[in-house]
């Protein structure tokens, strides 16, 4: 095109400049700003000017003797600016500000943060690698990325970004760019680079394309060797060239050039195109027509030091047109080869001159004409916001890709059906690594960060029992190799999680052959999910497998985000952004299904805020610390979003074992909501039961008790006019004319005839069950007055009578119905009755010193002494769980019924379950209304939950999407006093939830 070949004078380029830094920060008064330029153009020496042509590195992990070696550069120098590289954060600010006072010209301050200041900076975000985002198919979140990348920028003072990476990655041997590259399509890189430097440029960034022409077709490191592009200029210019063009037009800031050998447009031998006229000027600035500053590639690689004494390069860059220098070898030689230069008339004075005041007019827009010292403060917390961090989530969301699905496993449906373990494969520095958090766990030292293998796995859990196997890939030996093989097939589904790769194609990714061999032999025999975390082009390894998800980087959030694909709390959307095979072609990827299961991820997701629902902590901890409780677990999903879970306190006072996500909690009466009411509305759905009839129509053994006109609807609203309990009556059995437990009826040991357990080594007699029925069968009805209905009375007794008619319906026991009908199905591994039949006392959270009549801890078995007599699955009390488990439950409920892909429940049914009846009669069936002690008042009129009296609540509010749950163990090691009631503990927390909802007030 003809504008494209147009040569622009340097007062025309320093002119488009000024309107581009302008378009940033439109607010500057451009008469100003020329006379500040010109000012201080003006007071600079010869040298001092020359100076400001250069970008020194910068970092902030050194000595301060290496700090006194750059400030003694600015101040003898002047140079223009700090190019910063490792270190952390608060340093960094604080050199910024030790530079910047010390400069006579105030410094850019610039550096390479591709993926964000995690690039260079420890302890800060990384965001997902270019290569990453081009799975992305709505480039809107890397706009977004940019400007978050941007943000965190100008906490930190600095102006240039060397980024986006524009590098058309063609070649899967390139040991630069590789995942640095949006990918092998010219068009989407350059519509993802051209949303980066939006991102950055929009928000106060000056953006800096590059590696110019194009680094993408190379075999060679450019900081190691000088590499060659062989190719004809109309490959160049259709491929290479291609984003950069485009990255022109939308307006970025600068561009860097690379130290790459292009014959095609500069045959000289050696000749590296950062210091080509030819390309930087002749292809560059006229033929492409770029107007604004071009900035070289580091000065000290070996693609171009190489081949230059110290100085000469710096020279040499200039007279190609460059127009920053950065990271030059030596300054001082640098600027002496320089002034030798415009002496000799080798280099033009105006242009040099020209080339400083766009510096300068840069710096101006940058607000460094006014330039203030940055506020160390909170930096940490400015940094990592709630909003940076799910927006790293999200990036990742979106890009995670399904590369293989065969047969459609994946999402996984049927958890009932399958057996499903995890393998990890790992190295022996993250097998080492996750031994110490687990051992600084226990010991209360400093948590290290968890390892990639160790989130994939625990991720996991949450959705189906899943048998976990870790693999250090030092010790796969043959041997080992089919041992585990061996084990594995057994599994119907077996998700294999590959870490610690590394990128190198000539290396085999990190991959062994015993391990690739391993994978082989299961994809023989089972069903294999395989996740490679690590290059997109290791998938060459793979092409035989059929079922692979490709997350593109050992990162902890994707680790996170895969297995939530896996089982389909989210679909997969990502599409490869490089060819693997003929099978496996860029653009292709498979998209899958939500199954609406949980989501985990951040308040943030759900429209609440981070920052108040952080507030539960104190709450929660002081009450810990009144010894309101031991410990606690608070769960809160909204909108389909676990967005709160946390453990807090310990087991007992005692604090030997700390409470965690995974800890078991005695639920007591959530037992009735949690289990024999899911029963009730499913015999409803399939119509086999009428709530209208009488408990006697069902069971024809009621006939001549008080219980067989029982109205079923009225036993579920607590309005039957049963007894609250019937304990009172057992005792009377129990204990003989000593108070002492009878003979006949307890065993210190379990035999055929003595089965229950109650305590630790109390056994009951396997007909104290009948016992505990006849009592309710026979108890008394309460009084009431001949013309008016029972009122309403909460009674445990009713939900005897439930669980007994459940059962008849059924023809099986409750509890084994549920655990099949329910709780496999919906992946719950801890929800259900009898907890020590699967998992260790350690995992239980203990209950009462019952001085009833077990006269002992009571752990691991229900604490209800009339459900514990009742065989310790009764309808009102004995099932144990944790938060998530319950969560998932209560959400199939919110969801009508309806989770992962099963309808559990008729929505019609649910709802009639659920909604309130007329004001004079607010509950539901079964379900408590919002007036109680331990709601909040916030809660909405439709909501719905319970309670039990170990302390647990659970509950749902439509209108909000919201289910709470809070889980303690209370009356460890006694039930009274009810402080938690008293204080409104989880009242409390409750409130919290809903001033944490940004949108509660406009909904």
């Amino acid at each position: 095109m003809k504008t494209q070949r147009m040569y622009f004078s340097l007062p025309f380029v320093s002119l488009l400049i000024t309107i581009f830094c302008s378009s940033m920060q439109s607010d500057h008064d451009k008469s100003a700003q020329e006379a500040w330029v010109d000012q201080t153009f003006q007071s600079l020496s010869e040298e001092q000017r020359i100076g400001q042509l250069f970008l020194v590195a910068a970092y902030s992990n050194k000595d301060e003797r290496y700090y006194k070696a750059i400030e003694k550069l600015i101040q003898q120098y002047n140079i223009g600016g700090l190019i910063f590289f490792q270190g952390t954060a608060t340093k960094q600010v604080q050199l910024t500000n030790r530079y910047q006072q010390a400069a006579t010209t105030p410094l850019l301050m610039a550096t390479d943060a591709e993926w964000g200041l995690g690039m260079r900076l420890r302890n800060t975000i990384s965001y997902p690698r270019q290569m990453t985002l081009g799975a992305l198919q709505d480039d809107t979140l890397i706009y977004k990325m940019g400007a978050e990348i941007a943000r965190q920028l100008k906490l930190l003072g600095v102006h240039i970004n060397f980024a986006p990476v524009m590098d058309v990655n063609s070649n899967p041997d390139n040991p630069v760019i590789g995942r640095r590259s949006f990918g092998e399509n010219r068009e989407k890189v350059a519509a993802k680079g051209g949303a980066y430097l939006r991102g950055l440029q929009d928000h106060g960034i000056f953006a800096v394309a590059k590696h110019f022409p194009g680094h993408g077709d190379t075999n060679q490191d450019s900081h190691h060797a000088l590499p060659i592009i062989a190719h004809h200029r109309q490959r160049i210019e259709e491929i290479e060239l291609f984003p950069f063009r485009k990255t022109i037009q939308e307006g970025i800031g600068g561009i860097m050039t690379a130290h790459l050998h292009v014959p095609a447009y500069d045959a000289t031998p050696h000749r590296p195109a950062t210091l080509s006229k030819k390309i930087v000027t002749g292809l560059l600035k006229k033929q492409l027509g770029f107007q604004g500053l071009v900035f070289t590639d580091a000065l000290n690689m070996k693609g171009v030091s190489a081949q230059q004494p110290p100085g000469e390069a710096a020279l040499l860059a200039l007279q190609a047109g460059n127009d920053v220098l950065v990271f030059p070898k030596d300054v001082p030689k640098a600027i002496a080869c320089i002034r030798k230069a415009l002496k000799n008339k080798q280099l033009d004075n105006r242009e040099v001159a020209e080339k400083v005041k766009c510096i300068l007019r840069l710096k101006y827009q940058m607000g460094l004409h006014e330039w203030q010292p940055i506020a160390t403060q909170h930096l940490d917390k400015k940094l990592h916001t709630p909003q940076a961090h799910l927006l790293k989530q999200q990036l990742f969301e979106k890009a995670v890709t399904v590369v293989s699905n065969k047969d459609h496993l994946v999402p996984i449906k049927h958890l009932a059906q399958l057996d499903i373990a995890c393998l990890s494969i790992v190295s022996e520095v993250t097998a080492n690594k996750t031994k110490a958090i687990a051992t600084a766990a226990i010991s209360d030292e400093v948590v290290p960060q968890e390892s990639t293998a160790s989130v994939f796995s625990t991720i996991l859990k949450k959705y189906a029992p899943i048998a976990q196997h870790t693999l250090t890939r030092e010790a796969i030996t043959p041997t080992v190799a089919a041992t585990l093989a061996d084990k594995l097939k057994k599994y119907s589904v077996v998700i294999v999680g590959i870490h610690d790769m590394n990128g190198r194609r000539s290396k085999h990714f990190g991959l062994r052959k015993e391990e690739l061999q391993l994978l082989q032999s299961l994809e023989q025999d089972t069903q294999v999910i395989l996740v490679p975390f690590g290059s997109v082009y290791s998938l060459t390894c793979f092409s035989d497998f059929k079922h692979v998800i490709m997350p593109y980087e050992d990162d902890p959030v994707a680790a996170w985000v895969v297995p939530q694909i896996i089982f389909g709390a989210l679909s997969a959307e990502g599409k490869l952004p490089v060819s693997i095979s003929e099978a496996w072609q860029t653009g292709q990827g498979i998209r899958t299904e939500s199954l609406a299961r949980l989501n985990y991820t951040s308040p943030e997701a759900a429209n609440m805020d981070s920052q108040i629902l952080c507030s539960i902590d104190g709450i929660v901890e002081q009450a810990i610390a009144d010894k309101v409780m031991p410990g606690c677990q608070v769960l809160v999903a909204r909108k389909g979003k676990v967005v709160f879970e946390k453990g807090y306190g310990y087991h007992t006072y005692a604090k030997n074992q700390p409470v965690t996500v995974d800890t078991i909690y005695d639920v007591a009466s959530l037992t009735k909501v949690a289990g024999t009411l899911q029963a009730m509305m499913y015999l409803v759905g399939e119509k086999k039961l009428d709530l209208k009839k009488k408990l006697g129509f069902y069971l024809p053994a009621l006939k001549g008790t008080n219980k067989s006109s029982l109205k079923i609807y009225r036993i579920l609203s607590h309005k039957a006019g049963l007894k609250p309990y019937v304990l009172g009556d057992i005792k009377k059995t129990l204990l003989d004319d000593d108070n002492q437990l009878r003979k006949a009826l307890f065993r210190p040991q379990p035999s055929p005839s003595y089965q229950h357990q109650l305590a630790s080594d109390l056994y009951g007699a396997n007909w104290l069950k009948e016992l505990v029925w006849d009592c309710c069968v026979n108890s008394e009805l309460r009084g009431k007055r001949w013309f008016k209905s029972y009122n309403r009375r909460y009674s445990c007794v009713g939900f005897y009578l439930l669980h007994h008619l459940a059962e008849k319906l059924l023809g099986q026991p409750l509890d084994s119905f549920l655990e099949e009908e329910f709780y496999r199905p919906l992946g719950l591994t801890t929800l259900g009755y009898h907890p020590l039949f699967k998992f260790p006392p350690t995992r239980i959270a203990p209950t009462e010193e019952d001085n009833f009549f077990r006269q002992d801890l009571i752990w691991g078995i229900v604490h209800d002494p009339m459900a514990a007599l009742y065989g310790g699955a009764a309808g009102n009390a004995g099932i144990f769980c944790n938060a998530n488990d319950l969560a998932v439950l209560l959400q199939m409920n919110l969801q009508k019924g309806y989770y992962g892909d099963k309808r559990y429940l008729e929505q019609s049914v649910v709802k009639k379950f659920t909604q309130k009846g007329s004001k004079k009669h607010p509950h539901g069936l079964g379900w408590e209304t919002p007036a109680a002690s331990y709601v909040s008042a916030h809660a909405s009129a439709s909501a719905y939950g319970h309670t039990g009296f170990t302390g647990a609540v659970a509950w749902i509010d439509p209108k909000y999407d919201l289910v709470y749950i809070f889980l303690s163990n209370r009356i460890c090691p006694d039930t009274s006093p009810n402080r938690l009631n008293k204080q409104k503990i989880r009242a409390s927390i409750h409130d919290v939830v809903y001033q944490a909802m940004k949108d509660r007030n406009q909904e």
